[in-house]
C-alpha cells in the first residue's frame, strides 16, 4: 500500500533519517502517528522510529552528522527524543523479538502502520507501507480506536494509554472501542503511580485541543479527572447561584477556555479561573456571593500546576491571570486607574484582555453589558502606550532614597518606589529626579520629622 504525503518537510525531515539508516546499516521502520495521519490527510509535526538494534546509535548519528538536536534519553522506555526544525522525532527499541510482536504491545491498532527505511526506501511524496497486523487500515475506516491486545492487559502496562485514547478520540473524531471504554474506567487508580510528566504531557496536548472542553469532560465521565486533576471536581455539577451564568463553575470554566486561542497559560487561566467559587460561596443578606473566589482559585491553580511539574513561568503566570481576572471596570476609571493596572500585570496584559473577552462572551446574552465594559477598557488601554507605562521606573534609585531619607536598604525603599510611579502616573508630580526629590521630602520626611524621626509608617498620600 502507498501512502501519498503532502507535507514535503516532513517527508524530507524521513528522508534524512533513512539515509542515516542505510548509512549505518540499522533495521528500522517508519511507525504510527506520520503514517496514520498521511493516510487521514492531517497534519502531524511528530517522527516516530522503531529501530530493532541500536536504536541509541541512530538517535547519537543524527546528532552528530545530521543536525537534530542532542538525544534526550527516557529510561523507563530506553525511548530518545530528538528535534529537528521543529520536528519531534521519537527513536524506540523494541519491546519484543519480531517486527509483527512489537506492535502488538503498542498503543493502538491505528498506530501500528510501519513503513522500512533504509536501504529500497525511496522517499519522495509517497512510501510503501504494511498494514503487518490486518488491523490499522480497518479502524482507520472505522474511525475506531482500539488496543491490538486485551485493552486491560494494554492499559496495565502503560496506564497513560487511558489518557491517549480519550485525546485521540476526541482529535480525530473517533469512537472508542467499548472493551477499551470499560477497561479505562477502571484505570483511574493506575494513574496515580504513573509518571507525572507524561501526565502532563497528555494533558497539555487534550488542553490545547479544538475545543479542548470535549476530552476533559470525557475524562471526567471515564473517572479519570480525579486521579489527575483533584481541584477540579468540587466545581463539578456545582450550581452558580448568579444572574450572570447558566452554566455549573465546571461547565462555565469549560467554555471560557473554548473561547480562547490554544495557548497554554492562557487555557489553563481559563480553566482554573473561577474553580474556587465552589469553596467560596456564602449567603449575605439573602444574596449568594463568591467573595475572593480568585484567591482560592488561584491557589488551586498552583496545587495542579506544583504537582504536575509545570515550570515556574507557567505556574506564576497562571495565577496571576486568575487572581486578577475579576476586573469591576466601569466609565469612572481614571486613566491613572487603567495605567496602573496595566503595569501590575505587565507582559500578562494581552492575556488578561483575551481572558475577560472570553470570559464575558459566556455569560448570558442579556448581560453582556459586562463585554461591553471589556471592550470600553480595551479601548482606552489602546491609548495608552502600554510599553512606556511597563517600563516606567522611579527617577530615584534605592541609593538616592536612602541617603534623602536617612533609612537603611530593606522593603520600605521599594515601597517608596511604587509611590513616586503612583505620583507620576496619577499626574501629580513629572517624571524628574527633582520633582520626585521634593515630593518624597513632602509625603515622608517632613512627616516622619514632625512625628519625631525613623522609619515611620508610609503615608504617601499627593501632597
Amino acid at each position: 500500500m502507498r501512502i501519498s504525503f503532502s507535507d514535503k518537510e516532513g517527508t524530507r525531515i524521513v528522508e534524512i533519517i533513512s539515509q542515516a539508516v542505510t548509512e549505518l546499516g540499522l533495521d528500522a521502520y517508519l511507525v504510527g502517528g506520520f503514517l496514520r495521519d498521511a493516510l487521514i490527510k492531517r497534519d502531524c509535526k511528530d517522527i516516530d522510529i522503531l529501530v530493532m538494534d541500536r536504536a541509541q546509535t541512530l538517535a547519537q548519528y543524527l546528532h552528530t552528522n545530521k543536525g537534530f538536536y542532542p538525544p534526550i534519553l527516557f529510561k523507563s522506555f530506553g525511548t530518545f527524543r530528538t528535534y529537528y526544525e521543529g520536528w519531534e522525532i521519537e527513536i524506540v527499541p523494541p519491546r519484543a523479538k519480531t517486527l509483527k510482536e512489537d506492535l502488538l504491545l503498542r498503543d493502538f491498532t491505528i498506530n501500528t502502520l510501519t513503513a522500512r527505511l533504509g536501504g529500497e526506501y525511496g522517499g519522495g511524496p509517497t512510501i510503501e507501507a504494511e498494514d503487518c497486523l490486518g488491523t490499522a487500515l480497518k479502524d482507520l475506516d472505522k474511525k475506531i480506536v482500539r488496543t491490538p491486545i486485551d485493552p486491560e492487559k494494554s492499559i496495565a502496562d502503560d496506564p497513560i494509554r487511558a489518557l491517549r485514547a480519550v485525546r485521540f478520540s476526541c482529535s480525530l473524531n473517533f469512537t472508542i472501542d467499548e472493551g477499551l471504554f470499560n477497561a479505562i474506567k477502571g484505570a483511574s487508580g493506575l494513574l496515580k503511580d504513573a509518571a507525572v510528566e507524561r501526565i502532563r504531557d497528555e494533558l497539555v496536548r487534550a488542553i490545547l485541543l479544538t475545543p479542548p472542553s470535549r476530552c476533559l469532560k470525557l475524562m471526567h465521565d471515564l473517572g479519570l479527572l480525579g486521579s489527575i486533576a483533584p481541584e477540579l471536581l468540587p466545581a463539578v455539577g456545582h450550581e452558580q447561584k448568579s444572574p450572570y451564568h447558566y452554566q455549573d463553575v465546571f461547565d462555565h470554566c469549560l467554555s471560557v477556555m473554548d473561547a480562547c486561542e490554544p495557548e497554554l497559560i492562557l487555557r489553563l487561566s481559563a480553566l482554573f479561573h473561577d474553580i474556587g467559587k465552589a469553596e467560596s460561596e456564602a449567603v449575605v443578606d439573602g444574596r449568594y456571593v463568591y467573595y475572593g473566589h480568585q484567591k482560592v482559585s488561584s491557589e488551586k491553580a498552583r496545587s495542579f500546576l506544583d504537582r504536575l511539574r509545570f515550570s515556574k513561568e507557567v505556574r506564576d503566570s497562571v495565577m496571576k491571570l486568575v487572581e486578577n481576572h475579576m476586573v469591576c471596570y466601569t466609565e469612572d476609571w481614571k486613566d491613572s486607574t487603567v495605567k496602573r493596572f496595566m503595569r501590575k500585570m505587565g507582559p500578562l496584559w494581552d492575556r488578561l484582555m483575551l481572558l475577560l473577552k472570553a470570559d464575558a462572551s459566556s455569560l448570558r446574552p442579556e448581560v453582556h453589558s459586562h463585554l461591553k465594559n471589556f471592550e470600553e477598557l480595551l479601548r482606552r488601554a489602546e491609548f495608552i502606550r502600554i510599553n512606556e507605562v511597563q517600563s516606567l521606573t522611579s527617577p530615584l534609585n534605592g541609593i538616592e532614597i536612602q541617603e534623602l531619607l536617612g533609612i537603611t536598604p530593606g522593603p520600605l525603599v521599594g515601597e517608596i518606589k511604587e509611590k513616586i510611579v503612583s505620583a507620576i502616573m496619577d499626574g501629580h508630580i513629572p517624571n524628574t529626579k527633582e520633582a520626585a526629590r521634593e515630593w518624597v521630602k513632602s509625603a515622608f520626611l517632613q512627616k516622619w520629622q514632625r512625628g519625631g524621626g525613623g522609619q515611620g509608617p508610609l503615608a504617601a498620600k499627593p501632597p
